[in-house]
């Protein structure tokens, strides 16, 4: 059983559908005094058939199915492609309606619904098969499967209910076949607590000539087929752009059945801890901190993870990576070697009020809640995004100097690869420098001992040890080429924001006042660091 594929079969839960019956004209008689009304209704995916596996897939709340009641040959008016729709407490009818066990009546039910069916049923079958026969044959599975809901809407299931107890019960059968493409590649399955998603890198440069299958969680590419289609056959490649490898595959379609195809030995499952340190290179893999120093040095690394606590990563990074995000990354050079930017300047105004875009200014005259502001601020992605969005006309002028430049970092770093799913480079704010800097140097930066307050909502650290010596260490494997060590003096812009006129830096230095965050003026120049969550 290949462990790149997500087997799961899943029962979901009974519900009552509370409901009266109630009569009406019909195609078919009404069951007269009926004895028993079923309890619930319960449905099962009974999955695609593999030479050595099945591969079934789950129900999600908002999934709608069809269901028809078959009496004497005909369809009941009250039953008839009645939809019901899986909620928190289960499958949930339209309308007021009893599902009667017995009395001659035969239930089908099918998935996705839909109003009007690609073909006509036949309530003189007598079994699901024959019922849904012209249906299946005339279901839509179109060449461009990429999209989610086009995938699960080209996925016919059908069933026949059968009484299981006092429960209605569907067990739901695929009509289509389904190839699953599983390509070279890497899945990170992460052993972190909290839990951190699976984290999937392709072989690179992949595609498909003529259609689009949809990408699974597990990295595999998965596409349906009607059996009722001409044979055909689908292809495509991946690898280098100059010598792309190339596969192809006749497609015999089965109902209900599947294959997969491993190209070149499929992908392979690493089993990690991601944690701070790690290496992150341009192609989107990981090394662990602790690789061979030759490994790491050959590698393409363009920077370290710093955080992979959930809680200290922002809501644009988790919203824009759909609910996928693993962690933060602090690239391993700063942009043009140490080139100076501004946080703004348009050469005759300086001041701009942020809070107007979504930034929490961290000002205050007490250092202790101006750390404490600072600290909370772990918006960087949400910060740099606004400034690109309301703030467009001045950010394309170079007006937002560091934020452009942590944004077009990406050419200058070689990465990441346009092909897994990150944030993208972007300025990190105070709150996450401050990560950077417990999670790399392990230093302890909070209101206890070595903080010192400053007026004008600037603060320090003392005697923390040598922080930029730690910090360097950190990247200390990475080849000279793909590197710019931390140095001392070194002034860093952060996106936090403090007023109108002004907005915080990070400075190191190798003793004494070893960590500072001052607010100063937006004009300042000073060096760009950037991070990315993926």
């Amino acid at each position: 059983m290949d462990s790149c594929i997500m087997i799961k079969k899943i029962l979901l839960g009974t519900v009552c559908l509370a409901a009266a019956f109630s009569c009406s004209k019909e195609t078919g008689e009404n069951p007269a005094n009926p004895t028993e009304k079923y309890s619930g209704i319960s449905v099962e995916d009974n999955g695609f058939s593999f030479p050595d596996t099945t591969i079934a897939t789950s129900f999600m709340a908002g999934d709608e199915i069809g269901v028809f009641a078959v009496k004497d040959g005909a369809v009941l008016d009250s039953i008839d492609n009645l939809r019901l729709t899986l909620g928190d407490s289960g499958w949930i009818a339209d309308g007021d309606v009893s599902f009667v066990e017995g009395d001659g009546i035969v239930y089908y039910a099918y998935f996705p619904f839909s109003e009007s069916l690609s073909g006509n049923i036949d309530p003189s079958a007598s079994d699901e098969n024959g019922f849904f026969a012209e249906v299946a044959a005339n279901w839509d599975t179109p060449m461009d499967q990429g999209d989610s809901l086009i995938f699960g809407g080209a996925d016919l299931m059908t069933a026949q209910g059968h009484s299981e107890g006092d429960v209605l019960h569907f067990g739901m059968n695929h009509r289509m076949y389904l190839v699953v493409v599983d390509l070279p590649g890497t899945k990170y399955t992460f052993t972190n607590e909290p839990a951190i998603p699976d984290y999937f890198v392709g072989g690179g440069n992949a595609g498909f000539d003529g259609f689009t299958p949809f990408q699974w969680e597990d990295g595999t590419y998965r596409f349906l087929v009607n059996p009722a289609l001409p044979q055909m056959t689908i292809g495509g490649y991946y690898g280098s752009e100059n010598n792309p490898n190339t596969w192809e595959m006749d497609v015999d379609a089965k109902a209900g059945e599947g294959y997969l195809l491993k190209i070149d030995g499929g992908g392979r499952v690493i089993e990690h801890e991601l944690m701070a340190g790690d290496f992150f290179l341009a192609d989107g893999n990981i090394l662990p901190k602790d690789s061979d120093e030759a490994i790491v040095g050959a590698s393409d690394v363009i920077g370290i993870v710093f955080q992979t606590d959930p809680e200290r990563i922002g809501d644009a990074e988790k919203n824009a990576l759909g609910g996928k995000l693993h962690a933060l990354v602090v690239a391993t050079k700063t942009v043009q070697q140490n080139n100076y930017f501004a946080w703004y300047s348009n050469g005759d105004i300086y001041e701009r009020d942020e809070t107007e875009i979504g930034f929490m200014n961290s000002y205050s005259d007490d250092p202790y809640e101006a750390f404490s502001l600072s600290d909370m601020d772990i918006n960087g992605f949400l910060n740099t995004s606004a400034i690109r969005q309301y703030r467009t006309e001045d950010y394309e002028s170079g007006y937002y100097g560091a934020f452009k430049a942590a944004v077009d970092f990406e050419s200058e770093a070689g990465g990441p690869s346009p092909e897994i799913a990150t944030t993208g480079w972007y300025l990190p704010t105070a709150g996450q420098f401050f990560d950077i800097i417990r999670n790399l140097a392990g230093v302890t930066l909070d209101d206890g001992d070595g903080f010192v307050g400053y007026s004008l909502a600037s603060f320090a650290w003392e005697n923390k040890g040598d922080v930029i010596l730690s910090l360097n260490e950190a990247m200390g494997a990475v080849s000279e080429d793909d590197k710019v060590e931390f140095k001392s003096s070194g002034y860093y812009w952060t996106a936090s924001s403090t007023l109108d006129g002004e907005a915080r830096y990070i400075g190191l230095v190798y003793s004494g006042t070893n960590v500072t965050c001052v607010s100063t003026y937006k004009y300042d120049i000073l060096f760009v660091r950037p991070v990315l969550a993926f």
